[in-house]
């Protein structure tokens, strides 16, 4: 049990700074290098402690500076899983839980925002749909991407606490995936409710609602 829940700490701790790290760099070189990029000013950004961020940017206005901040974080969820399909026998277990976690994050994270964001017109791919004049175009090939992603995601992690814990065997794959992963996503998620910060995944339906309903009043 003493192995478990510190297997669940070092999984939480590695959550919410790998999510810190991909919003930062989401914010920098998505939004704001994008920016300046595209001729306009980057004057900084804000991240939550456990949320979204915000990049405060003039001008510059692209495809690529709105949507740059998901296209970069899937670029580096496919760094990542490249560095541990080639580098696999050869990383130390810490090291490979830290590339394995921040995989799971840019990749199924990033692919998440662009569902909410386009299904509910609301976020970086629905500005970024608007550029490009189609209105939700992203949200339907993202669902695709994120679940094969998550199928890749899990059956390496399942291999690594395989490994780790010395369980083969379906029944205890799915056991420790779900007393380890599944408890500190659980707990990673509690953290996040109870600190009330912004985040445009969970403020996209909110707002789509507003939209509805205004169209609907003034029908």
């Amino acid at each position: 049990i003493g192995k478990i829940i510190l297997f669940d700490t070092i999984i939480l701790t590695l959550l919410v700074i790998g999510t810190r790290l991909a919003t930062v760099l989401h914010e920098i070189l998505g939004h704001g290098l994008m920016s300046i990029i595209y001729g306009g000013k980057f004057n900084g950004f804000y991240i939550t402690y456990f949320g979204g961020g915000f990049a405060y940017t003039e001008g510059g206005e692209s495809f690529l500076s709105i949507f740059g901040g998901i296209l970069l974080n899937l670029l580096l969820a496919c760094i990542t899983l490249g560095i541990i399909v080639m580098l696999r026998k050869r990383l130390s277990a810490s090291l490979y839980a830290v590339l394995l976690v921040f995989f799971g994050i840019n990749s199924i994270g990033g692919l998440e925002y662009a569902v909410t964001s386009s299904y509910y017109r609301y976020g970086d791919a629905f500005y970024a749909e608007k550029i490009i004049g189609h209105i939700g175009i992203f949200w339907f090939p993202a669902m695709i991407l994120i679940a094969a992603m998550a199928f890749v995601f899990l059956k390496l992690y399942a291999d690594f606490i395989s490994g780790y814990f010395g369980r083969e065997g379906p029944f205890s794959r799915i056991l420790y995936t779900v007393i380890t992963l599944g408890v500190s996503l659980a707990v990673y998620g509690v953290l996040l409710y109870v600190v009330p910060e912004p985040l445009a995944q969970a403020d996209a339906r909110p707002e789509y609602k507003k939209e509805v309903i205004k169209f609907l009043c003034e029908s």
